[in-house]
């Protein structure tokens, strides 16, 4: 009969090997310390603003409020303003949607206002919610694109900015793309 080893504990040396490797494995995979969980040194995606909840956004880095919030006329229930930059030194192009339910009036300037309404009805306000801090996204860079959409949606101010930084953020503009607009093909 073949006698294992045991360790201080009476744990078999085997298993506390495979104990320890897998710890080191999930220390891997653990979120890194305050402070350094900005890998682009971006700045930060969310401040507070006038009318704005505390997680909003009000703009994007570099240029002051470039997507202002619009009044609704009357019988709209969806009023939002989008700024699309190609990248950090370029200009943002500015766009509107205004929906009465799916319905886009006139005043809109998205590419596709049709979609772009349906598009905010199927996700409604969910799509601004402030991202889980314990998501786990895939480390990919999409491109320097960022967005800031701003507006009422059903009566909720609703802002947020979007970019292509990681897998979780290129998932978002791609579920947001009617609104967004394709980074690849946004005219910028």
């Amino acid at each position: 009969m073949k006698r294992s080893s045991t360790g201080r504990y009476g744990v078999p040396a085997a298993s506390a090997l495979l104990i320890l490797t897998g710890a080191a494995l999930l220390a891997g995979c653990a979120s890194p310390p305050s402070g350094t969980d900005n890998p682009t040194n971006a700045p930060p995606a969310a401040t507070s603003g006038p009318g704005l909840p505390p997680s909003a956004s009000t703009g994007l880095p570099g240029s002051p409020n470039p997507a202002p919030a619009i009044s609704l006329p009357a019988g709209a229930d969806i009023g939002l303003s989008i700024a699309v930059k190609a990248g950090p030194e370029d200009p943002a192009k500015a766009t509107t949607l205004i929906c009465n339910g799916s319905s886009p009036l006139p005043e809109s300037s998205v590419s596709d206002p049709a979609a772009a309404c349906a598009a905010v009805q199927k996700f409604g306000s969910a799509i601004f919610s402030p991202t889980a801090p314990n998501r786990q996204c895939t480390m990919q860079y999409g491109g320097p694109q960022t967005a800031q959409v701003t507006g009422t949606v059903k009566g909720q101010a609703v802002a947020k900015s979007f970019s292509l930084t990681d897998g979780c953020e290129i998932s978002d503009w791609n579920s947001f793309a009617a609104v967004l607009g394709s980074p690849a093909d946004s005219g910028l």
